[in-house]
């Protein structure tokens, strides 16, 4: 199916950019750039592999905490606003609807 499709794209191309793919380092920095609609792999190695990592989960550093902070708080250093109340509610929803 598509999605099952989509979802081997998506696992590889996130294994790549981490490095995790082959044990070719050239396979690796490749497959990204196989597949720019996910993320520009020259944003994701900074965004994501140098920030988030070397910052996991740490307030006001790590750039993963605050991709859409207006819908989701997903740490307390985001400020709460009234639309994080029903959050949990709305994540459950999100997941049911992405496997089905």
């Amino acid at each position: 199916t598509p999605v099952l499709a989509w979802l081997a794209i998506a696992n590889y191309w996130h294994d790549a950019t981490h490095f995790a793919l082959s044990s070719d380092w050239r396979v690796n920095a490749f497959m990204p750039y196989l597949l720019p609609l996910l993320s520009s792999p020259s944003v994701w190695y900074h965004q994501h592999t140098i920030g988030h990592h070397a910052y996991t989960n740490i307030g006001h550093k790590d750039p993963d905490l605050a991709h859409a902070p207006q819908l989701m708080r997903e740490h307390k250093s985001i400020r709460w606003r009234s639309t994080h109340s029903n959050q949990a509610h709305f994540l459950r929803i999100l997941l049911v609807w992405s496997i089905a």
